[in-house]
C-alpha cells in the first residue's frame, strides 16, 4: 500500500492533509481552547482581540476545517488521473495544501470580521 502512495504524491498528500483537518476540526469541536492562548487554538490577532472573538472562530474555523478537508479528500482522484512527474505531483499538492490553508483563514477571518466589526 506504501508503495502505491509513494508514487501517487497529489492524491496522497490530499488524502493525509484532508484527514489532519478534517481531524483538527472535530478536536475544536469536542476540545475548544476555553481561553485565548499562544499555544493551542486557530491564533490570529482578530481571533485573539477578546474571548468572544475567540469562541467564535474556533466554532467557525471548526466546521471550515471539516468542510475543507473533506474537499482535500475529495480532489485525490485528479492525482489519480494525471500523468507527471513525482516533482511535478508534489509540487501541486504542496501547493493544493497552502491554497487549502489560505481558503480556511481567509474564510475564519471573514466571518470574525462579519460578526463583531461590520
Amino acid at each position: 500500500m506504501s508503495e502505491y502512495f509513494s508514487h501517487e504524491p497529489i492524491a496522497t498528500i490530499s488524502i493525509l492533509f484532508g484527514g489532519i483537518l478534517i481531524l483538527v476540526g472535530i478536536l475544536f469541536k469536542i476540545k475548544p481552547p476555553r481561553k485565548i492562548n499562544s499555544i493551542y487554538g486557530y491564533r490570529t490577532v482578530r481571533s485573539m482581540k477578546d474571548q468572544a472573538h475567540w469562541d467564535f472562530a474556533h466554532q467557525y474555523s471548526a466546521n471550515v476545517s471539516i468542510y475543507l478537508g473533506l474537499a482535500s479528500m475529495a480532489a485525490a482522484p485528479i492525482g489519480w488521473q494525471l500523468e507527471l512527474s513525482e516533482i511535478a505531483e508534489t509540487l501541486i499538492g504542496v501547493a493544493w495544501m497552502i491554497i487549502i490553508c489560505f481558503a480556511l483563514f481567509n474564510r475564519t477571518e471573514k466571518a470574525i470580521k462579519k460578526k463583531f466589526e461590520e
